[in-house]
């Protein structure tokens, strides 16, 4: 018989082979270092720096993986905000449109945002320290069918009524905007986003006479119950009011008085009970 040690080499170099494709094309197992995702930055100037590495969300999916490290990080980051409450955290959450098309969420990246607004709600963060919103992006990196699909960023917690009224930004007229008015005034202020909310709201509400403009009249919790309601009530009356006389048919609009029952910021402090007394605005079709 002629030498067989060819033939072995053959066949263990073929069965190499063969575990390889296996494993690094249908487990996708042995590749896992070079395809993994960036880390998540998340940065406040000179005072925070944290790399959040962990895969957090399944394809179309919103609820939070149980990783440790990204839990870790999640609590750093919850230690930080308790430490600076003058600091508020914005999270933005991203989908793609493949994965609109496949989800039950409305939002996919506003659901995504929302789970770590909520967790991190759950460690003592007040409501006001923290915004969420949803951007579509064709650029959204996966690896085996799992993304982190987050950015973080971070500015001051608005202290006045003008700064509140300005924080606001205009998402679409069926995303909750919130009017703030001057103490001891009427009338709410006026920005580029809340006018361009009412301007978009008339030429939609114009169009479609079936959809309904809402107004929720909110207080802080300093009086009682029953004063809370009439001034909530009040107080969304008179952007009824102002509304009509834009252009929106008074048939249109409704209006509804909460009092201090639905808190968006603690009302522990002065500017959480200062973010509290607003009127929210919306468009429902």
């Amino acid at each position: 018989m002629k030498n067989p040690l060819p033939w072995w080499i053959a066949l263990a170099a073929w069965l190499a082979g063969a575990v390889y494709v296996h494993m690094c094309f249908i487990k996708q197992v042995c590749c896992q270092k070079q395809q993994r995702i960036p880390a998540i930055e998340i940065k406040d100037s000179t005072l925070l720096d944290l790399h959040l590495d962990g895969l957090l969300f399944a394809r179309t999916r919103a609820d939070l993986y149980s990783d440790p490290t990204a839990k870790f990080i999640l609590d750093s980051l919850a230690v930080y905000l308790k430490s600076r409450p003058n600091r508020r955290l914005t999270i933005t959450g991203y989908h793609t449109a493949t994965e609109a098309g496949q989800s039950v969420m409305p939002d996919l990246g506003v659901a995504r945002a929302l789970s770590v607004q909520h967790y991190l709600l759950s460690a003592g963060i007040p409501p006001n320290n923290i915004e969420t919103k949803g951007l579509l992006t064709a650029s959204l990196a996966f690896l085996r069918d799992s993304t982190n699909g987050l950015a973080f960023a971070f500015d001051q917690v608005p202290a006045t009524e003008n700064d509140l009224a300005y924080a606001q930004r205009f998402v679409d007229i069926f995303h909750t905007l919130d009017l703030y008015f001057p103490t001891g005034q009427a009338q709410y202020i006026k920005t580029p986003d809340t006018e361009r909310f009412v301007a978009e709201a008339i030429t939609y509400l114009r169009a479609n006479p079936r959809a309904r403009f809402m107004l929720t009249g909110h207080t802080d919790n300093v009086g009682s119950d029953a004063s809370n309601i009439r001034l909530s009530r009040k107080r969304a009356e008179t952007v009824r009011k102002r509304m009509s006389s834009q252009g929106i048919r008074f048939g249109q609009i409704e209006t509804f008085a909460k009092g201090e029952s639905q808190p968006k910021a603690s009302n522990e402090t002065p500017e959480g009970r200062r973010a509290n007394r607003r009127v929210s605005i919306v468009v429902v079709r």
